[in-house]
């Protein structure tokens, strides 16, 4: 009860009519398995080869929101990549940009994010 009723204000204390909601799509389309790793455990995932993973995010909002009023959930300062349970890679771009997802509307103030890690995301290949 108590994350709804904070869910409707905004940053500046302000009360908030309206939320926004995004899902944030993340398919692994590499050769390796993946961890990811942030600062807190409920945004942390796994993923084998050719899994997906979903997370939804909820916050109060104006009335008209666009793609663009939505940021990535993950950090660059606090966000580690780990390929095959060895090597660790510290994230700069890639799933911390929202520029580098693909956006697509749901609803109003409702978008899904999907971010698809490929090879090349891996270093050295």
């Amino acid at each position: 009860y108590l994350v709804v009723l904070l869910l409707m204000y905004s940053c500046d204390g302000t009360k908030t009519d309206y939320r926004a909601d995004s899902t944030w799509v993340y398919v692994n389309n590499s050769s390796h398995t993946i961890d990811v790793l942030s600062r807190t455990d409920k945004l942390d995932f796994k993923l084998s080869t050719g899994a997906s993973y979903a997370i939804d995010i909820t916050f109060g909002s104006d009335k008209n929101v666009s793609e663009n009023s939505f940021y990535s959930p993950y950090d660059p300062e606090f966000t580690k990549i780990i390929f095959d349970g060895t090597k660790e890679v510290n994230v700069t771009g890639g799933i911390t940009e929202r520029e580098n997802y693909t956006a697509e509307r749901i609803a109003p103030r409702h978008y899904k994010f999907t971010y698809i890690f490929t090879n090349d995301d891996y270093p050295g290949e």
